[in-house]
């Protein structure tokens, strides 16, 4: 995965969870389950002294209603929080991407705009 998506994923969760900055090195190949751990421990937290503002938050990152049950029912091999980690990661994972292709959109319409303005 790309260094910049992910960094950018990374920010998503940082703001829309409304975390603490971590000093997480995301380069190299354990980038991903630095980011799983760092965020698992902080909904671990959330899970015990928050059920409910979690459960907003996962309707605002627009985390599946059936996804989020079966991780927080512990219906996953994993314990509810890195269940709930592995969800918001990939989540914000496409909402980088998604954003990254815009840009790339936008940019690819600027620079054939500008074609167009020279031809004239």
């Amino acid at each position: 995965m790309e260094q910049n998506i992910l960094q950018e994923a990374y920010q998503l969760i940082h703001h829309d969870l409304e975390l603490s900055p971590a000093n997480i090195p995301l380069d190299g190949e354990d980038a991903i389950e630095q980011l799983r751990i760092w965020l698992a421990n902080s909904l671990a937290i959330m899970l015990t002294e928050n059920l409910e503002g979690l459960l907003q938050i996962l309707y605002r990152l627009d985390i599946a209603e059936e996804k989020a049950q079966v991780a927080l029912c512990n219906m996953t091999k994993d314990p509810p929080a890195l269940a709930l980690a592995d969800l918001i990661i990939e989540r914000e994972i496409q909402k980088a991407q998604s954003r990254a292709w815009y840009r790339e959109q936008l940019a690819q319409k600027e620079i054939n705009n500008d074609d167009d303005v020279e031809k004239w």
